[in-house]
């Protein structure tokens, strides 16, 4: 709050905490339904914080808000209830991949070593030397502090725009909540599925993106020439996931962007609702403007999105490993600050790689 750092809301939290930050000047972005200044992120096992998808969908949700509205970014919170079993340096990984998806801060809510017996007892921060377990995990919480301070200049500069699938969700929630479509999930389980995993692919094949919030495009989008700018940030692509339902003030955004010469690529089921009511609008705009990948809302195979972005130009940077499918654990972000292009690359997996 000092230093007037910007928080994305993201559930619901302590009241008198929101409004003591407001208080200070720093900006508060409302992000879903509730209010808190801090992403949570939590997890019962090791197996639980390598299986990312959760947690990257969680920092991106707020992430993506403030860095088109200028506000900073969001305050990660990595609780560590894992036991002797999370280390400190899978923390110091997850902490400076929090801080490349646009967290302006991490805290590291709990020791990452057990002090006694086979788990924790206590839940301590690890803030300084004053603490026990800091001759552990200290040289590593200020390397991730000092990355956490560079990757927290200027803004993330992403060329791909994911369009949030949030009104397809309130569409379905409810009247199809109920009704099991593939492998016992519902309609709106499914589309959620699709995001977060079109979203992780698109992250293993190093194209970094923002999500695409329907009520920030409809106040802060609009095309200039083949880009869409949201905010402060232009996007040279939007992908559309598997969707039901569509606003027609985004629909009118993108059109104005693919009569530009902006590029769309809408992966499986088009939207057959516009503003909740039946309309083909939506799917005859994808259908004449946007590039058609994959057919249905069944399938979770994304090579044909990654290939398709590629043909577009928007990878700038090519990882190569050896073995080759390694590469999919390298996370690759950038950010634009003053006259400097910052490139971040972090292994996130636990094999070394050349």
């Amino acid at each position: 709050a000092r230093h007037k750092v910007g928080f994305a809301v993201e559930s619901c939290g302590d009241r008198v905490l929101v409004d003591t930050i407001r208080e200070t000047g720093a900006p508060i972005v409302e992000h879903g339904g509730g209010t808190t200044v801090c992403i949570e992120i939590s997890g019962a096992s090791p197996a639980v914080f390598r299986a990312r998808q959760g947690r990257r969908v969680n920092v991106k949700e707020a992430a993506s808000a403030l860095n088109q509205l200028g506000g900073g970014g969001p305050l990660a919170s990595l609780y560590r209830h894992g036991g002797p079993g999370v280390s400190v340096e899978q923390t110091f990984r997850d902490s400076v991949e929090c801080s490349m998806l646009g967290a302006a801060g991490v805290v590291w809510d709990g020791a990452p070593h057990s002090l006694r017996g086979d788990r924790k007892i206590e839940n301590v921060p690890a803030i300084g030397p004053h603490q026990p377990h800091w001759k552990f995990s200290g040289g590593l919480i200020e390397a991730a502090a000092r990355a956490s301070w560079l990757l927290s200049r200027g803004y993330r500069a992403c060329p791909v725009l994911l369009l949030h699938p949030l009104s397809s969700l309130q569409a379905t929630t409810g009247a199809m909540s109920d009704k099991e479509v593939v492998g016992g999930m519902s309609v709106p389980e499914l589309l959620a599925r699709h995001f977060a995993l079109l979203s992780a692919a698109l992250l293993r094949e190093q194209f970094d993106h923002d999500y695409g919030d329907e009520g920030i495009l409809t106040k802060h989008a609009f095309a200039e020439g083949r880009t869409l700018r949201v905010g402060k940030v232009c996007y040279g692509a939007v992908v559309v996931p598997p969707s039901v339902d569509i606003k027609s003030d985004t629909l009118q955004v993108l059109q104005d962007f693919a009569t530009g010469g902006g590029r769309i690529a809408c992966v499986g089921s088009a939207p057959i609702l516009v503003d909740g009511s039946a309309a083909t609008a939506a799917r005859d705009f994808f259908d004449e403007y946007a590039v058609r990948l994959i057919d249905g809302i069944d399938h979770f195979e994304y090579g044909a999105v990654i290939g398709q972005l590629r043909a577009w130009g928007l990878a700038s940077v090519k990882v190569v490993t050896d073995p080759p499918e390694l590469a999919e654990t390298i996370l690759v972000t950038e950010r634009a600050w003053e006259d400097r292009r910052i490139v971040a690359v972090l292994n996130t997996g636990e094999t070394t790689i050349e």
